[in-house]
């Protein structure tokens, strides 16, 4: 027999509350808030279910990522179907007017970058693509800039020129390369299980831009490759009836 804590009366072994006062007994079993598990119990299942939602957010992430290269190679794809120079906004001129053959260069190259990325996991030959548009835009703009210039020498040129300026294909075009490039270095981040922070992406961006790729049977860097294929669209655009016209 046990007696009641507070009142001193007799209690049954079993009994948890008091016959006398209705008070609790105290068993030792009951556990105070905010008590920590016991090592093996509750603790042993807290890892694991972290770890599986952890998991789970990661494989969400992933599969989200996947779609982005998909994206921005359309906005490459639209763009060259839209103006790139507006001629005093009577004439628009797109890369399907300068040259069809830099046209297709341009949606092959897109085609090619998001498949490489979103289904070959191959992310330094998509982040060399995304780069050579990023090139290939800069050294088509400065081509743009002297051919003004020329232009605008003569009073009828200076006129003329005047009226030419860059219209929103040629930005849809640039936010589509660089949109792709950041998606490379985004999935391959995520592909290490890598947090997103500034200093992982910039690192992941150098790594990959000195990764070696395969150009036809040579092992060359991703920024070579970039290199080349910057300079095979600027031949196509620089051989394009606009620019011997304006010339």
């Amino acid at each position: 027999m046990k007696s009641c804590e507070k009142c001193g009366t007799s209690m049954e072994e079993e009994a948890r509350f008091c016959a006398h006062c209705g008070a609790a007994r105290d068993t030792g079993e009951e556990r105070t808030e905010g008590t920590v598990p016991a090592h093996g119990e509750d603790a042993s299942h807290a890892a694991p279910a972290a770890a599986d939602e952890q998991a789970e957010k990661d494989a969400v992430r992933k599969a989200q990522l996947q779609f982005m290269p998909y994206g921005s190679a359309l906005l490459i794809i639209v763009s060259v179907f839209t103006p790139w120079v507006s001629l005093g906004h009577m004439f628009d001129v797109t890369i399907m007017d300068v040259s069809k053959s830099l046209m297709l260069g341009i949606i092959a190259i897109a085609c090619a970058a998001a498949y490489a990325l979103a289904k070959r996991r191959r992310y330094a030959v998509g982040l060399a693509m995304a780069q050579s548009f990023v090139l290939f835009a800069a050294a088509a703009f400065f081509k743009y800039e002297s051919m003004i210039s020329e232009l605008k020498r003569g009073f009828l040129g200076a006129m003329a020129g005047a009226a030419i300026s860059l219209d929103w294909g040629a930005g849809i075009f640039v936010g589509g390369a660089l949109c792709l490039a950041v998606d490379s270095v985004f999935l391959a981040t995520a592909a290490e299980g890598e947090p997103f922070l500034m200093n992982i992406l910039i690192a992941r961006w150098k790594e990959l831009a000195t990764e070696k790729v395969k150009l036809a049977s040579i092992e060359v860097p991703a920024w070579a490759y970039s290199i080349v294929l910057a300079a095979l669209l600027f031949l196509l655009f620089s051989q394009s009836k606009v620019s011997r016209i304006m010339h």
